[in-house]
């Protein structure tokens, strides 16, 4: 297998994601709330504590916060900037996927791996939106890359793996990894990368090959882990340190309560990682199923560690995660990397067998876009009026490539029909830009709002709080009666009459404010206040309305 044809196999869906990040708006409330945190980090200055509306945010470690403000002082306060650190992490994740594929089944599966990731339904449907997801997934992929080559290199020295005394040093780019995914979503990075090498270690124990012998030969390393330390630590030391209370917080309130409860209100059921993994990896998923199978029969005993590590790596995250009262499918992100390996390892193995395995949920696909989707959009558009609405063409298109895929499966063309559902995938997220703001973006609304207000007009959110038009308007919002975490802030303890009527003097101060609420509050609101009301534009149930005093 050609370079070259490696090279295109992780570069093209990766500079199409560079080319198609900014193409929607950001949507509420977890991309508006990420890219307002780094817009204010960026304007501010403050790089260390970030702050969602003033009001400090420790919910995540920094280091999605740093890049999307990066990707904002290279290509501005849009969603260019905003996504452009997760399109990199994307492409690198794809190019680390193709790398570990080679590795681990040779060059016939690397040149078929990363097009299997970049058309599974999660990575497709995550891979173009701001999130730590994103990055932990880039820093999951970069350790096994690192493990594996120091782990060659140690077998290459005589080291414990072949049963001599090692003369090599361990590389120090695992722990970098390691810290930089620990700086982006916490702990959590231990259990992609640790607990899969103990579940291959523990696989392969006693095993005929001896294939596992010296695993983790390769961490133990003293001046790896005070890498490790030194890289990953500081930044919570010193926001612990200057602010009182935050290591309880960190401990209970982010590691503890959102594995032991429900306080965050995302729980599931047990089985709610199994569902994930399947849809994510479709269509890839009853051909991953099925290697796995494949492979578990083989017998534990007969198991090299390379196989021990992909099913560890798929499936003992899920695992965890499923114990977890707080679950979200971009949990198992990382976890989609050794699914396209199986996947594309199984498919050049027998590509009739399991091409089918794919063509069925691709045709499916093809036909129920074609018969659900066009009361699908209506329901999304708000179109009380009509029961159907027509599809936009590159809907069909999309629907036209997965029917085509799903033919070059069904006659042994793994490749092609690859990049056909990677090709339809992404001519369904062109067609879905002109839909940004029923989708859930407020992007139409906040630019609607740019083009009518004086920027020293007050933005006033009551009610809730909508991140992303602070972020589209480049300012700071009045927030009134909205629940916050206070917890590191300056608490405002009056009671929600009083901020009401500071609404009231803004406008009768300022002559415009610009109210954000839910229908029909700032019709109430203008009659308490003698106030009139005149609205501007709906979205999703909420209005946009300016107040001004009466004349």
């Amino acid at each position: 297998m050609s370079r070259r044809a490696l090279s295109i196999a992780w570069g093209l869906p990766a500079l199409a994601l560079l080319a198609t990040c900014g193409l929607l708006g950001l949507f509420e409330p977890t991309e508006t709330r990420y890219a307002e945190i780094a817009r204010e980090m960026l304007r501010s200055g403050d790089w260390i504590v970030p702050r969602l509306n003033g009001i400090a945010h420790f919910h995540k470690p920094p280091v999605a916060y740093w890049g999307s403000a990066a990707g904002m002082a290279l290509a501005g306060v849009n969603e260019w900037g905003a996504r452009l650190f997760g399109a990199l992490a994307a492409g690198f994740t794809l190019w680390a996927c193709a790398r570990l594929a080679r590795r681990l089944e040779g060059d016939a599966t690397a040149a078929l791996a990363p097009v299997v990731l970049a058309s599974t339904a999660l990575f497709a449907a995550l891979s173009r939106q701001l999130s730590t997801d994103l990055p932990l997934t880039a820093c999951t992929a970069w350790f096994w890359v690192a493990y594996l080559g120091s782990r060659d290199r140690g077998d290459a020295a005589g080291g414990p793996a072949t049963g001599a005394a090692g003369t090599s040093r361990p590389s120090l780019i695992p722990f970098l990894a390691l810290a930089a995914g620990f700086m982006t979503k916490g702990p959590i990075i231990f259990l992609h990368t640790l607990l899969p090498l103990l579940g291959a270690s523990l696989l392969t124990r006693g095993s005929e090959t001896g294939a596992g012998a010296g695993a983790w030969r390769p961490l133990r390393s003293g001046r790896g882990w005070t890498l490790f330390a030194l890289l990953a630590l500081p930044w919570y030391l010193v926001v612990v340190f200057g602010n009182q209370g935050l290591l309880a917080y960190f401990l209970e309130n982010q590691i503890w309560a959102r594995y032991a409860t429900t306080t965050h209100r995302r729980a599931g059921p047990w089985y709610y990682f199994a569902g994930v993994v399947f849809a994510g990896a479709l269509p890839w998923s009853i051909a991953a199923f099925g290697e796995l199978a494949r492979r578990l029969r083989a017998g534990i005993r007969n198991v090299g560690f390379e196989t021990a590590l992909l099913l560890s790596w798929g499936v003992l995250p899920a695992i965890f995660f499923s114990t977890s009262g707080s679950k979200l499918p971009a949990y198992v992100l990382p976890d989609m990397v050794p699914i396209a390996i199986l996947v594309a390892a199984a498919l050049r193995r027998a590509p009739r067998a399991f091409g089918w395995t794919a063509a069925l949920p691709l045709a499916v696909l093809a036909v129920a876009t074609e018969w659900i989707g066009p009361r699908a959009l209506a329901n999304v558009m708000g179109a009380t009026q009509a029961a159907r609405l027509d599809l936009p063409t590159l809907v069909h298109v999309a629907a036209a490539l997965w029917l085509l895929a799903a033919v070059a499966l069904a006659v042994g063309r793994p490749r092609a029909g690859a990049w056909g559902a990677w090709a339809a995938f992404l001519a369904l997220v062109l067609s879905a830009a002109p839909l940004a703001g029923p989708l859930g973006s407020p992007r139409a609304l906040a630019q609607l709002v740019g083009r009518a207000r004086d920027p020293h007009e007050p933005l006033v959110e009551f009610g809730e709080f909508n991140a992303g038009l602070p972020f589209y308007l480049d300012t700071r919002a009045i927030l009134v009666d909205v629940p916050r975490d206070l917890q590191f802030g300056a608490a405002d303890g009056r009671p929600a009459e009083e901020q009401r009527a500071d609404i009231a003097a803004l406008a009768r101060r300022e002559g415009r404010v610009w109210l954000y609420a839910r229908k029909g509050r700032a019709d109430a609101l203008a009659e308490e206040f003698d106030l009139v009301a005149e609205p501007i534009a709906t979205w999703r149930g909420r209005e946009m309305t300016i107040l001004r005093p009466m004349e």
